[in-house]
């Protein structure tokens, strides 16, 4: 059974799992689910740099930005030698385009 969430429902209408079935599977994927951090600084993994301020380099093709439009949604250090890093623009995290969110992932095979 997949559990499901919706302010003042308890249901998803989209069938998306909730947080208890998520962290289940995060910690099935682990060993023990790892650290979390939402917010602040990000870590600073083996001198790969500020993964906030790597945000503002665009992909081809975006325009560009500046690091102080940049802030860290959350990181996690899960796997073995690794850390995952989820930024979003100031104006992003405001407007809630979370469909916007830059995913990076620093690690050391």
């Amino acid at each position: 059974m997949i559990e499901s969430f919706a302010p003042g429902t308890g249901k998803d209408p989209q069938g998306a799992p909730g947080p208890e079935t998520l962290r289940k599977i995060w910690d099935d994927q682990t060993d023990g689910g790892g650290e979390w951090q939402v917010g602040g600084h990000a870590a600073n993994f083996d001198d790969y740099g500020d993964p906030v301020a790597g945000s503002a380099v665009p992909e081809e093709g975006e325009p560009f930005s500046v690091p102080e439009d940049w802030v860290l949604l959350a990181q996690w250090a899960g796997f073995p030698m690794a850390i995952l890093y989820w930024t979003i623009t100031r104006q992003d995290l405001a407007a809630r385009r979370f469909d916007r969110v830059v995913v990076q992932m620093h690690s050391n095979p």
